[in-house]
């Protein structure tokens, strides 16, 4: 039975307090290293979690939520919007619906049983919240018009050795384990799309790849330039088909763009030295079978810059939005644009990806950084040397997260040192799509309960974002 409140006055939603918070995680929250996910009618068929065993990683050049006995009657957790937006309705776990049709808008619960039997163990990955967006008009949804779009960086083996992960149990950072983990999700989830980013390129061929294909998902997979991994856009067959794929390297497009663009070729060849680094941009073109309307869905992973070279991902980030819109044709048409882009929301990326052009203040911030050594007589700031680069004409571009949540509603990454931000997103088009609800991410004290993330909980140091979106 679903459970929704709704309270009469923002200002009353009861918020708890970090210790209150800590109480309760304590009270629920288990080690998985004593359990294992089974079905009830299979506890007598237990066997030992996951041994695999470490996997020997490459170098890389940069760091890179039950179904929970309840009692009818508990009241889930009210989260307070933001000033000036109408409270969401928060709804607890159950299992997924494509549809935002008012009825069903949770999310399944997966128990844990150890091998005594006890039914007690919350699993955090596996039971998360769905919140409504207050200001969409559930009566006027039509389910046939709607979908669902997961973006998840889910680390690559090839990562993992650049960072401290001493923390986690070896067996925990298997790659056995953690795709164990990453399907259960999957199934959790139960999303019409999975944008991924940070797929070993063997991993997807041998493993991601056959587990989705069985699941009923077609993929499509892009390497990240020198990187032993890449992007992977995944799409249930029984909901859309493909019309066209398009495989992108951001450096291939900026220096299309600097062909006509009149700089002096000194200018160019600096522009281009920053730009040529593997980032990658896959577009695929669906057609969505119960609308019959297309939908572009586009997948990236900005580089990482250990946020220091934000001229740099912003002119990634609008480039990749002028791509986007040369393969809609109409600025107008629905898109959904999901990926890891390594950017707060306070950024110079997330604002150009909203507005579609640099406000003064993140001009400034650009015009700050490390200047870039054209010739022996000129130095000039990225933003300076290209400046017809740090824009784009999709001004309708939204945050399904900051739509339902506001800004700083989610977390979506922890770092090895306990460090937690917002730097993954599902952007769509509010000219053409809307978003009907989110899966609230697990809280704060709950991601750093073991100091960082992977943990045996979580399998990679992201946290799957999910949105449930209407066609208008």
């Amino acid at each position: 039975m679903e459970t929704e409140v709704q309270p009469e006055k923002k200002e009353e939603a009861k918020v708890e307090t970090k210790e209150e918070e800590q109480e309760e995680e304590k009270k629920e929250e288990v080690d998985l290293t004593d359990y294992v996910v089974v079905e009830k009618s299979d506890v007598d068929k237990i066997e030992p979690v996951c041994e695999g065993a470490l996997v020997q990683h490459q170098n890389h050049d940069a760091p890179k939520e039950k179904e929970v006995p309840m009692e009818e009657e508990k009241v889930p957790e009210v989260h307070v919007s933001p000033k000036k937006q109408p409270t969401p309705a928060v709804v607890a776990a159950a299992e997924p619906e494509p549809e935002c049709n008012g009825k069903h808008l949770t999310n399944g619960a997966t128990e844990h049983v150890n091998a005594t039997g006890d039914v007690n163990a919350v699993d955090p990955l596996l039971n998360r919240e769905t919140v409504r967006n207050p200001n969409f008009d559930v009566s006027s949804v039509d389910p046939k018009r709607q979908f669902s779009v997961v973006t998840y960086n889910i680390l690559a083996d090839c990562h993992a050795s650049c960072a401290d992960y001493s923390y986690v149990d070896p067996m925990h950072m298997s790659q056995d384990y953690r795709h164990q983990r990453v399907i259960e999700e999957v199934k959790y989830l139960g999303a019409d799309v999975f944008c991924f980013q940070e797929v070993g390129t063997e991993y997807y061929k041998e493993k991601l790849f056959p587990a989705m294909k069985e699941l009923g998902y077609f993929g499509h997979f892009l390497k990240r330039g020198q990187f032993n991994e890449g992007l992977a856009t995944f799409y249930n067959i029984h909901h859309f088909g493909l019309v066209d794929s398009f495989e992108n390297y951001i450096g291939d497009l900026v220096e299309r763009e600097l062909a006509d663009s009149g700089l002096d070729e000194p200018t160019k060849e600096a522009v281009l030295q920053i730009m040529k680094d593997g980032c990658a941009l896959l577009l695929l073109k669906l057609k969505h079978q119960p609308s019959e309307q297309e939908l572009m869905v586009a997948n990236i992973h900005i580089s990482w810059t250990a946020f220091k070279d934000l001229n740099r991902q912003t002119l990634q980030a609008a480039t990749a939005m002028r791509e986007i819109l040369s393969k809609l044709g109409n600025p107008g048409n629905p898109f959904i644009f999901c990926g890891d882009f390594n950017a707060q929301p306070d950024s110079p990326v997330y604002q150009l990806m909203r507005d579609g052009y640099l406000n003064e203040e993140m001009i400034d911030v650009l015009q700050k950084a490390t200047p870039i050594e054209v010739t022996d007589e000129k130095k000039a700031p990225l933003v300076n040397l290209f400046w017809n680069g740090f824009k784009h004409a999709i001004q309708n571009a939204r945050s399904a997260y900051q739509s339902v949540l506001g800004v700083g509603g989610c977390s979506t990454h922890v770092s090895p040192d306990g460090k937690v931000s917002t730097v993954d997103y599902i952007w769509f088009n509010n000219q053409s799509v809307d978003v009907c609800s989110v899966l609230a991410t697990p809280k704060t004290t709950r991601l750093t309960k073991h100091r960082a993330l992977p943990s045996a909980h979580f399998p990679s140091d992201h946290i799957s974002l999910k949105s449930t979106l209407s066609l208008l």
